[in-house]
Protein backbone atom coordinates (compact mmCIF):
# COMPACT_ATOMS: atom_id res chain seq x y z
CA UNK A 1 0.00 0.00 0.00
CA UNK A 2 3.01 2.45 0.67
CA UNK A 3 4.87 2.16 -2.95
CA UNK A 4 1.06 2.25 -4.42
CA UNK A 5 0.55 5.50 -2.20
CA UNK A 6 3.82 6.56 -3.27
CA UNK A 7 3.29 6.88 -6.61
CA UNK A 8 0.50 8.85 -6.02
CA UNK A 9 2.52 10.89 -4.31
CA UNK A 10 4.76 11.92 -6.89
CA UNK A 11 2.23 11.77 -9.76
CA UNK A 12 0.14 13.78 -7.46
CA UNK A 13 3.10 16.88 -7.03
CA UNK A 14 2.49 18.32 -10.54
CA UNK A 15 -1.05 19.52 -9.08
CA UNK A 16 -1.88 19.36 -12.87
CA UNK A 17 -2.65 16.41 -15.45
CA UNK A 18 0.20 16.72 -17.66
CA UNK A 19 2.50 14.33 -19.36
CA UNK A 20 5.56 14.65 -17.01
CA UNK A 21 3.29 12.29 -14.86
CA UNK A 22 4.13 9.15 -16.88
CA UNK A 23 7.78 10.26 -16.39
CA UNK A 24 7.42 10.47 -12.54
CA UNK A 25 5.55 7.45 -12.04
CA UNK A 26 8.17 5.23 -14.00
CA UNK A 27 11.35 7.12 -12.37
CA UNK A 28 9.39 6.34 -8.99
CA UNK A 29 8.22 2.81 -9.97
CA UNK A 30 12.62 2.09 -10.81
CA UNK A 31 13.83 3.53 -7.72
CA UNK A 32 11.44 1.65 -5.47
CA UNK A 33 12.25 -1.55 -7.22
CA UNK A 34 16.36 -0.94 -7.19
CA UNK A 35 15.85 0.22 -3.38
CA UNK A 36 14.44 -3.10 -2.84
CA UNK A 37 17.05 -5.24 -4.52
CA UNK A 38 19.64 -2.96 -3.36
CA UNK A 39 18.35 -3.27 0.33
CA UNK A 40 17.76 -6.96 -0.07
CA UNK A 41 21.54 -7.64 -1.08
CA UNK A 42 23.09 -5.11 1.76
CA UNK A 43 20.68 -7.31 3.90
CA UNK A 44 22.12 -10.23 2.83
CA UNK A 45 25.84 -9.11 3.06
CA UNK A 46 25.06 -7.87 6.59
CA UNK A 47 23.35 -10.65 7.99
CA UNK A 48 24.38 -13.96 5.27
CA UNK A 49 20.23 -14.54 5.86
CA UNK A 50 17.25 -13.11 3.77
CA UNK A 51 15.65 -10.50 6.22
CA UNK A 52 12.40 -9.23 4.47
CA UNK A 53 12.16 -6.07 6.28
CA UNK A 54 15.71 -5.17 5.04
CA UNK A 55 14.67 -5.34 1.38
CA UNK A 56 10.90 -3.20 2.76
CA UNK A 57 13.34 -0.55 4.10
CA UNK A 58 15.79 -0.45 0.86
CA UNK A 59 11.96 -0.02 -1.12
CA UNK A 60 11.38 2.65 0.94
CA UNK A 61 14.63 4.26 1.12
CA UNK A 62 14.68 4.01 -2.46
CA UNK A 63 11.17 5.83 -3.13
CA UNK A 64 12.62 8.54 -0.56
CA UNK A 65 15.33 8.87 -2.24
CA UNK A 66 13.81 9.29 -6.04
CA UNK A 67 11.27 11.88 -4.16
CA UNK A 68 13.02 15.29 -4.68
CA UNK A 69 14.27 14.77 -8.18
CA UNK A 70 11.73 12.32 -10.10
CA UNK A 71 10.72 14.72 -12.34
CA UNK A 72 14.26 15.67 -13.51
CA UNK A 73 16.05 12.44 -13.25
CA UNK A 74 16.53 10.66 -16.45
CA UNK A 75 15.13 6.27 -15.62
CA UNK A 76 18.91 5.54 -15.72
CA UNK A 77 19.32 8.30 -12.77
CA UNK A 78 16.07 6.90 -10.91
CA UNK A 79 17.91 3.39 -10.93
CA UNK A 80 20.77 5.03 -9.22
CA UNK A 81 19.13 6.65 -7.28
CA UNK A 82 16.73 4.03 -5.85
CA UNK A 83 19.92 1.53 -5.40
CA UNK A 84 21.98 4.42 -3.85
CA UNK A 85 19.12 5.06 -1.30
CA UNK A 86 17.95 1.80 -0.94
CA UNK A 87 21.47 1.03 0.25
CA UNK A 88 22.10 4.06 2.33
CA UNK A 89 18.79 3.16 4.35
CA UNK A 90 19.73 -0.73 5.43
CA UNK A 91 23.36 0.38 5.80
CA UNK A 92 22.67 3.32 8.22
CA UNK A 93 20.04 1.72 10.18
CA UNK A 94 22.35 -1.32 10.98
CA UNK A 95 25.03 1.60 11.57
CA UNK A 96 23.27 2.99 14.49
CA UNK A 97 21.78 0.14 15.68
CA UNK A 98 25.29 -2.50 15.96
CA UNK A 99 27.94 0.90 16.61
CA UNK A 100 26.00 3.64 18.24
CA UNK A 101 23.65 1.32 19.98
CA UNK A 102 20.97 3.27 19.10
CA UNK A 103 17.30 1.36 18.57
CA UNK A 104 15.73 2.52 16.19
CA UNK A 105 12.69 -0.12 15.81
CA UNK A 106 11.03 1.17 12.26
CA UNK A 107 14.36 2.02 10.65
CA UNK A 108 12.78 5.88 10.34
CA UNK A 109 16.17 7.49 10.90
CA UNK A 110 18.17 5.30 8.21
CA UNK A 111 14.97 5.32 5.41
CA UNK A 112 13.95 9.05 5.46
CA UNK A 113 17.53 10.37 6.81
CA UNK A 114 20.20 8.79 4.56
CA UNK A 115 17.89 8.12 1.78
CA UNK A 116 16.83 11.71 2.31
CA UNK A 117 20.25 12.97 1.84
CA UNK A 118 21.25 10.69 -0.96
CA UNK A 119 17.95 12.11 -2.92
CA UNK A 120 18.54 15.62 -1.75
CA UNK A 121 22.40 15.17 -3.80
CA UNK A 122 21.22 13.38 -6.25
CA UNK A 123 19.19 15.92 -8.51
CA UNK A 124 22.33 17.55 -8.87
CA UNK A 125 25.00 15.07 -10.07
CA UNK A 126 22.68 12.65 -12.13
CA UNK A 127 19.54 15.38 -14.03
CA UNK A 128 20.46 17.64 -17.16
CA UNK A 129 22.43 20.68 -16.21
CA UNK A 130 19.36 21.96 -18.18
CA UNK A 131 17.01 21.14 -15.50
CA UNK A 132 19.26 22.68 -12.78
CA UNK A 133 18.66 26.31 -11.84
CA UNK A 134 22.03 26.93 -11.31
CA UNK A 135 23.06 25.78 -14.54
CA UNK A 136 25.71 24.49 -13.20
CA UNK A 137 26.65 20.87 -11.34
CA UNK A 138 29.17 22.05 -8.75
CA UNK A 139 26.74 25.19 -7.55
CA UNK A 140 23.60 23.23 -7.79
CA UNK A 141 25.50 20.53 -5.34
CA UNK A 142 26.50 23.31 -3.21
CA UNK A 143 22.84 24.37 -2.81
CA UNK A 144 21.20 21.17 -2.77
CA UNK A 145 24.10 20.62 0.52
CA UNK A 146 22.31 23.38 2.43
CA UNK A 147 19.24 20.99 3.35
CA UNK A 148 20.71 18.36 4.90
CA UNK A 149 23.32 20.39 6.48
CA UNK A 150 20.69 23.14 7.90
CA UNK A 151 18.34 20.00 9.19
CA UNK A 152 20.90 18.50 10.72
CA UNK A 153 21.97 21.30 12.89
CA UNK A 154 18.21 21.92 13.62
CA UNK A 155 17.95 18.79 14.97
CA UNK A 156 20.95 18.70 16.94
CA UNK A 157 20.38 22.35 18.22
CA UNK A 158 16.06 22.10 19.07
CA UNK A 159 15.75 18.23 19.18
CA UNK A 160 12.71 18.98 16.73
CA UNK A 161 12.00 17.15 13.38
CA UNK A 162 9.90 18.31 10.78
CA UNK A 163 8.44 17.06 7.68
CA UNK A 164 7.94 18.49 3.85
CA UNK A 165 8.33 17.84 0.69
CA UNK A 166 9.83 19.82 -2.27
CA UNK A 167 7.85 21.64 -4.64
CA UNK A 168 8.98 21.45 -8.26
Amino acid sequence: MLFVGWIGFNGGSTAAAVPEIAHIIANTVLAAGTGGAAGYLEGLRQDRIILPKKAFSGMVGGLVAVTAGCMVLTPAGALIVGALGGSAAVWFNSFLETRLKIDDAVGAVGVHGASGVVGTLAPALLSSVAHLPTGSRLDQLGVQMLAPGSTSSGHSVSGSSSSGCSAR
